[in-house]
């Protein structure tokens, strides 16, 4: 690579930039200065991210690929988005990041964060709660005709 680099920088030195452009007139170097280009290592790395939009099923996960990714559980059956790129997945309600995560390891994994898990698991015990109990009450005026098993053995035979 440095080989490399050193060529390209030869051919600019003694090639390139010493001869007058058909175009402009002018030398290709005389007029980098005039342009004031961004160097191209202060300008961040073009995200590539595949994009699609998925429903919060009840168990507070989307599902990406064959894997799930969990999320927030307020978002229970909303619709977010996912972006799957090469090294995170990111899910978005809106512009507003829900949950990040690294991609699974392999198809069918079920990526999760403490911090999800403890909310959805502090939800479900607020629903658990033991009902109260009814305020009627069912009696019976007549007494239950209660028949003795000899009988129905007797039918049987």
């Amino acid at each position: 690579m440095n080989d490399l680099r050193a060529q390209g920088q030869h051919w600019l030195d003694h090639t390139a930039n010493t001869r007058i452009h058909a175009t402009t007139g002018r030398r290709p170097c005389d007029l980098l200065v005039e342009e004031q280009l961004n160097p191209l290592l202060s300008i961040p790395a073009y995200q590539l991210a595949a994009v699609s939009e998925r429903k919060v099923d009840a168990e507070s996960f989307v599902r990406l690929g064959r894997s799930r990714y969990s999320v927030p559980p307020e978002y229970v059956g909303s619709r977010v988005i996912v972006e799957r790129g090469e090294q995170r997945v990111v899910v978005r309600a809106g512009d507003l990041i829900i949950a990040e995560h690294a991609p699974a390891p392999r198809p069918g994994a079920c990526m999760t964060q403490k911090e999800h898990v403890e909310a959805l698991w502090r939800l479900s015990l607020k629903r658990t709660s033991i009902p109260p109990a009814p305020s009627w009450h069912i009696g019976f005026r007549e007494p239950v005709a209660v028949t003795p098993l000899a009988a129905y053995e007797e039918v049987a035979r």
